[in-house]
Parts: structure tokens; C-alpha cells; sequence
């Protein structure tokens, strides 16, 4: 099961654009869990 996908068709078209785009998303995640990290920081000391 990829991205909610059961369908093989499905799985055999998104693997293709998210193997070339890795470098992008490996970045896209960095940023997006850094962003998570200092949130939840925050949320913390207000407690």
C-alpha cells in the first residue's frame, strides 16, 4: 500500500517522479520537520 494506493498502476506511476525527485523531498522534509521540531519546542515552554 503506497501513498493509500492499492492499485498497482497507481504504485507503478508515482514511484517513477518521486525516484527523481528524492533530492527535492529529502529538502522539502528537512524543512518540514525542522519547522515540526521548533513547533512542538514552542507548544512545550508554553505548557
Amino acid at each position: 500500500n503506497y501513498h493509500g494506493f492499492q492499485d498497482e498502476d497507481n504504485k507503478v506511476d508515482f514511484s517513477g517522479p518521486i525516484l527523481s525527485h528524492s533530492s527535492k523531498v529529502d529538502e522539502f522534509l528537512e524543512k518540514h520537520e525542522r519547522h515540526i521540531r521548533q513547533a512542538v519546542r514552542r507548544s512545550w515552554f508554553q505548557r
